[in-house]
């Protein structure tokens, strides 16, 4: 196309092609100027800009999500209907944080705030949302598990899983939260109680030492309380991703203050 106009206008004016290649030059440059402007001024939308309100719906629906799960151990009310709308909710939260974490990287580099912390933020959620599905396997219709403190559980994973959400949303973590997450289950000691089921089981029934029910029981026990014992460990590993988060938030304008003091 440029090279009719210079042929078009040569024929109309010729011999001063210079002074139409010039022109063409200087408003290339012009509208790359303004393209590049409006491609990173005006029309973008940078992913870092939505990082916190996915993180937020994120966080507050794997707290949901948990409590839907271990109501069944605590013994409430338990619609698997219910269940299975929460159990959605939070694997779309989670997928919508993902994606958003995918974009984030194709972003210019300057656009990449906070990258390292949001991916450990979406790397635990990840795995609370796991980690509940692996629970949830062990709700059944018909089966208690008297052994496992699920109330003093459920306190205090929810305690540390409410504490993210709090900070994440700017609230201060009240005392009270803090006194919840440090519950110690009474079911701490399942390695002694299993310990001491299996000499029962050798001392008084020997010959019933493999029955599959027996021993099934005892395995599902030790799993429950590794997988909860799981959950409060990444919520709390969480909870200190997005501590980091909100010092790394309050440094920046204080570091950007100081420069400007400074000049």
């Amino acid at each position: 196309m440029t090279i009719y106009v210079f042929l078009s206008f040569n024929f109309l004016s010729p011999g001063k092609v210079d002074i139409i290649f010039r022109d063409r030059i200087v408003d290339t440059i012009i509208a790359a100027i303004i393209t590049s402007l409006v491609a990173y001024v005006v029309l973008p939308v940078w992913e870092h800009t939505q990082n916190l309100d996915l993180m937020k719906k994120s966080a507050q629906a794997n707290l949901i999500y948990f409590q839907s799960v271990i109501s069944k151990f605590i013994g409430e009310s338990f619609s698997i209907e219910d269940y299975k709308v929460k159990r959605k909710n939070a694997i779309i939260s989670l997928a919508n944080l993902s994606d958003n974490f995918q974009r984030m990287i194709s972003d210019p580099k300057n656009q990449q705030k906070k990258l390292e912390v949001v991916h450990q933020f979406v790397a635990t959620s990840h795995l609370i949302t796991a980690y509940t599905a692996s629970l949830s396997q062990y709700v059944k219709d018909d089966e208690k598990y008297p052994e496992i403190d699920a109330e003093g559980w459920s306190r205090k994973i929810e305690a540390e899983m409410q504490k993210v959400f709090n900070l994440l949303n700017g609230e201060k973590i009240t005392e009270s939260l803090n006194m919840e997450s440090r519950i110690e289950p009474e079911d701490s000691s399942l390695d002694d109680l299993i310990l001491k089921r299996k000499a029962e089981l050798a001392e008084n029934e020997a010959y019933d030492l493999r029955d599959p029910d027996k021993i099934s029981r005892l395995t599902e026990l030790k799993n429950i309380h590794d997988v909860l014992e799981l959950i409060f460990d990444v919520a709390k590993e969480q909870r200190k991703v997005i501590e980091t988060y909100k010092n790394e938030s309050h440094e920046q304008p204080e570091a950007a203050k100081s420069t400007l003091q400074r000049s």
